[in-house]
């Protein structure tokens, strides 16, 4: 495809250089008819450079952006050669019948090339539509193989899980059954706990009995304690009473007892007193 339209592009350069010569041809011929090429030789050289220039420009702009690309790549060097051409070319001509009828034959070549390149030019677009539409039907192919691959590796994955779902289904089955021993043992503990449960409570029936034994036997113990304390804090009472009669006694004993001494002292005193004088 791509050799195609590297083909197509050589073709439409040659056309396109064919065509600019054949205008500079026609214009130096217009000018050969009128007489200007002979009076006016720098004024027609300088056309000839204006008419090269736009010529080129407002015939590639329209045909195509490749035909412009091309035309800039013409260089000094052979608008050069074609000018000297053109000189040798204007000096041999000298019968204006024979650049009539030379006119008019450029003007159907002209016309030629012209529909030459419109067509290589509908060829250059069907090409580049038709390379546009294989790259955009191959990008489609590698989306759609992306999406197949994609497709295919979502596959696997669920693949994996169902095979990982029934490994866990293995295993639940395998659980349930322990599950269901399990559960036949713990109802056969479960009415020995019940019946465990009963024995207990006829036992803590006759608990709750004694209890009530112990708390009447508690109550007429607390209240003997009672009256025992009411005789304890009346003995200490009398207790106290004793101690206070009785160190009350030896307090006023014990005073006269002093009493005494210290009269004693003070007679003997006024002895020792009267025998020193």
């Amino acid at each position: 495809m791509l050799f195609c339209i590297s083909n197509s592009r050589s073709s439409v350069e040659d056309v396109c250089s064919e065509m600019i010569e054949k205008e500079l041809l026609l214009f130096i011929l217009h000018q050969c008819y009128f007489g200007d090429v002979t009076r006016q030789p720098l004024t027609f050289r300088n056309e000839v450079y204006s008419v090269l220039n736009t010529s080129a420009k407002s015939r590639f702009i329209c045909q195509s952006e490749n035909v412009v690309y091309h035309k800039k790549s013409i260089d000094e060097e052979d608008e050069s050669k074609q000018l000297k051409h053109l000189e040798k070319r204007e000096t041999h001509l000298s019968d204006n019948n024979d650049l009539i009828d030379e006119n008019l034959s450029l003007k159907k070549e002209l016309r030629r090339k012209e529909t030459l390149l419109e067509g290589l030019l509908f060829d250059l677009h069907l090409l580049q539509e038709s390379a546009s539409n294989s790259m955009e039907i191959k990008d489609e192919n590698e989306k759609l193989m992306l999406a197949l691959k994609q497709v295919r590796h979502e596959l696997e994955m669920r693949r994996n899980q169902v095979d990982d779902l029934l490994a866990q289904h293995s295993k639940l089955e395998v659980r349930l059954s322990d599950a269901e021993n399990a559960l036949l043992i713990s109802n056969s503990n479960l009415d020995q706990a019940k019946e465990t449960i009963d024995s207990l409570l006829d036992q803590s029936t006759e608990m709750k009995m004694l209890l009530e034994d112990l708390y009447l036997k508690k109550a007429e113990a607390e209240e003997q304690l009672e009256e025992q304390k009411e005789v304890v804090k009346g003995l200490e009472k009398e207790i106290l009473h004793l101690n206070y009669s009785v160190e009350k006694d030896l307090l006023s004993s014990v005073e006269g007892i002093e009493e005494d001494l210290r009269k004693a002292l003070v007679r003997e005193m006024n002895s020792v007193k009267k025998f020193s004088l």
